[in-house]
């Protein structure tokens, strides 16, 4: 099962399997009437849905299927990819929510009363199954199989287009949430996967986008709110992102478009002036004289 399509079809079948059983935990914990320890029963089998993912990833898609070493997972310093994939997420969510306020997109009305971990383990649940299995499923299984295909330009450009649509199916996401999420989500977690070489980086920047946007209080998807803070969008959708959240705003895909210039222009002129050099190399190389044919 060595071949990049055969591997990649299995291996996205099996983990997405994975990923509806996660989904599952999180609507629990987020929807349903709960106490306090079934919650913390709920997020710890997401963790376990997502360590079996993990596993099944490194052990059995890569290196059974796929004959390779998941050197995107299996890294000494995976902590600390971790943790600045983390950082780097709330850090933008945060930058990114003061330009939305900054521009009238948005209301802080106060903290939200009582606040616990009744609040606290949905969120965590949400974090573990979107900065997991999505990662897994797009960043790993489709965005390797490509890269061993056609290198790794096809196969950023074709996760991220992948990764929009698949959250284009939401009753709420509009033409410029789907862009949003090309731009922003696809193309962001793509490139710290280019950039780092780890998945790490791009499941705790994914999480931490999650997680940062429910502990604030701003809706994600049009669910209820469960954050520290009440929060109210205003003014025009655009500003905002509309009904389905951040994505679909013009301050997240102008960063977003600029992020993606900063890191690929450079690699594209040291792609043309490689190319530049060996057409002049080319031009430059002597050419071969023919010996006469001596006289017998």
């Amino acid at each position: 099962m060595h071949r990049p399509w055969l591997w990649a079809i299995c291996g996205f079948v099996l983990l997405f399997l994975l990923d509806g059983v996660g989904n599952a935990c999180v609507l629990l914990n987020l929807t349903g009437h709960l106490s306090t320890p079934m919650r913390a029963l709920v997020l710890l089998a997401a963790v376990a849905d997502a360590a079996l993912a993990i596993w099944l990833y490194t052990a059995v898609i890569m290196r059974r299927w796929a004959r390779r070493r998941a050197v995107e997972i299996v890294q000494r310093d995976w902590a600390a990819n971790l943790g600045s994939g983390l950082l780097l997420g709330f850090v933008y969510i945060l930058l990114l929510s003061g330009i939305i306020l900054a521009f009238g997109g948005l209301r802080i009305d106060g903290f939200a009363g009582r606040w616990g971990l009744d609040q606290l383990l949905p969120i965590l649940t949400l974090g573990v199954v979107a900065g997991t299995l999505e990662e897994l499923l797009i960043r790993g299984i489709l965005f390797n199989a490509l890269e061993r295909w056609r290198g790794w330009v096809p196969a950023l450009v074709a996760s991220a287009l992948v990764f929009g649509l698949l959250h284009g199916y939401n009753a709420f996401a509009s033409v410029a949430t789907v862009v949003g999420i090309v731009v922003s989500g696809g193309f962001y977690f793509g490139i710290l996967m280019v950039w780092r070489r780890s998945l790490w980086v791009a499941i705790g920047f994914h999480a931490a986008w999650d997680m940062t946007l429910a502990l604030t209080g701003v809706p994600i998807e049009q669910s209820d709110p469960v954050g520290a803070l009440v929060i109210h969008t205003t003014g025009a959708p655009a500003v905002y992102g509309g009904q389905y959240g951040y994505e679909g705003s013009i301050p997240n895909i102008v960063i977003g478009l600029l992020a993606i210039g900063l890191f690929l222009l450079p690699r594209f002129r040291r792609w043309f002036d490689a190319h530049r050099r060996r057409r002049d190399d080319s031009l430059l190389a002597p050419v071969p004289v023919s010996q006469p044919v001596p006289v017998q």
